[in-house]
């Protein structure tokens, strides 16, 4: 089974995305809800709402921790599944980690080809054995967790799947004024 973490704070896009999710995923999934806002999350049937996290790699943190599948996913409530997607990851995975131990990046329809790890599947075994146990690292709000992470992971198993494809809607985000404090923390460690 592969666990979907979602995280939101107050937004308007929570319920297409889940939408997306259950029209567009063909393989066996649950989803966790993560909310970080002071508004409370409308109860969606097959849905597993967690409150908490006070930035969004600490809620992911929330959601793998809830999570029961072996395999798990992430991303934000402004992400929207395209058709198959979790399919193809799937496929990707089994195709290049016969082992399980390993993380494919999704295309999230931009031009970075993998070279961020924005929106992965991954198995726990990976992340606890290869990883030290750290997914997205909170020490990041959110910000070049994806980068941290690409850097970490490369090197263990990783690879890029075209076909996987998961929309990221940045539109009306001021990305510029939330970006500093997590670039000067990647440029520390790297």
């Amino acid at each position: 089974m592969v666990s979907i973490i979602v995280v939101t704070k107050n937004s308007s896009t929570l319920k297409t995305c889940i939408a997306t999710i259950q029209k567009n995923t063909f393989v066996r999934y649950e989803i966790i809800v993560v909310n970080a806002g002071d508004l409370p999350v409308e109860p969606y049937e097959d849905v597993t709402i967690v409150n908490g996290g006070d930035m969004i790699t600490s809620q992911i943190k929330l959601g793998y921790e809830a999570s029961k599948g072996d395999f798990v996913t992430a991303f934000c409530d402004d992400h929207f599944p395209i058709m198959f997607w979790l399919t193809e990851a799937k496929m990707c995975f089994d195709k290049f980690f016969k082992d399980g131990y390993g993380m494919v990046c999704l295309n999230e329809m931009r031009n970075w080809k993998g070279s961020k790890a924005c929106v992965t599947l991954t198995t726990k075994k990976f992340i606890e054995e290869k990883l030290n146990g750290i997914w997205y690292d909170t020490a990041f709000k959110h910000y070049f967790c994806d980068d941290d992470l690409y850097f970490r992971a490369k090197d263990k198993g990783y690879v890029y799947c075209e076909t996987a494809k998961v929309f990221h809607d940045h539109k009306g985000k001021n990305i510029m004024e939330l970006w500093k404090p997590d670039e000067d923390e990647f440029k520390r460690r790297n």
